[in-house]
């Protein structure tokens, strides 16, 4: 069994390197509508709500492993040195600016796919 997932882990990797958007898209979308159904069966939910699950998932697939992708291509981009200065202010980037940005583009979005208004 550890072999197995030795080379799921390696094909992965491979799988990121060569197609790192498609890759996370996908991770993320996997990831997403996973953990909502989980979400839903801890909950104690009689019946799951595959067409939530589903939604979430397109969620995690269209914007969730993109954006990730491209606000950290950004960070790269305008913090390209490698030091303990540079880590903190792309922390602070990201808490400053990326979070909250990020929070207001998912609510957008969950809003429009989910819910169904805007």
């Amino acid at each position: 069994m550890a072999d197995l997932m030795e080379k799921a882990w390696q094909r992965y990797l491979i799988a990121l390197h060569k197609h790192p958007l498609r890759t996370k898209a996908a991770t993320s979308g996997l990831l997403a509508g996973c953990s909502d159904l989980a979400a839903q069966k801890l909950s104690g939910a009689k019946k799951l709500q595959l067409r939530h699950s589903l939604l979430i998932s397109l969620y995690g697939f269209v914007y969730g492993g993109p954006f990730g992708h491209f606000f950290h291509k950004l960070m790269e981009r305008l913090f390209p040195r490698r030091d303990m200065t540079t880590l903190v202010k792309k922390a602070s980037a990201l808490l400053l600016k990326g979070i909250g940005l990020n929070i207001e583009l998912e609510n957008l979005c969950r809003a429009l796919l989910i819910q169904g208004t805007a």
